[in-house]
């Protein structure tokens, strides 16, 4: 913390900032969590089977590289 006035009101403003984007991201992240768990797809359902393909794969492999 600083010594002057200024310097105090600046380390007040900095701080009631911190605060303030710290309860937005919770809210947000709060939010997001909880809409992936309850508005998942996946209750109830199977997932779904997929084959590997080696040759597919490294030709994919060999493009990207």
């Amino acid at each position: 913390m600083g010594v002057t006035p200024i310097s105090k009101d600046i380390y007040h403003l900095h701080m009631v900032a911190m605060v303030v984007c710290s309860i937005i991201g919770v809210v947000v992240f709060g939010v997001m969590i909880y809409s992936l768990f309850h508005h998942r797809k996946s209750k109830g359902y199977k997932a779904a089977s997929f084959h590997d393909n080696f040759h597919l794969e490294v030709l994919w492999s060999i493009i990207l590289s």
